[in-house]
């Protein structure tokens, strides 16, 4: 009777530190995924052209060559 009652002790012990684990875990990848999805939106893929008129600078590099060329 003494070791069943140990024995039941231990495993109720075990059961509370299994789900103590478990519950840490999901709080860890919930933490995660929150972490993930902040730098997916911080470093999303954008093109250069929503930043930058490339028309005006290659206007720019042409007047530029042209006049290189002149002074040749």
């Amino acid at each position: 009777p003494m070791l069943h009652s140990v024995l039941r002790e231990n495993m109720f012990y075990l059961v509370v530190v299994i789900v103590a684990a478990s519950l840490v875990v999901i709080a860890l990848w919930n933490s995660v995924q929150t972490v993930n999805s902040k730098m997916c939106e911080v470093f999303e893929h954008r093109d250069v052209a929503d930043y930058v008129d490339s028309s005006k600078e290659l206007a720019e590099i042409s007047e530029i060559i042209a006049a290189m060329e002149r002074e040749r």
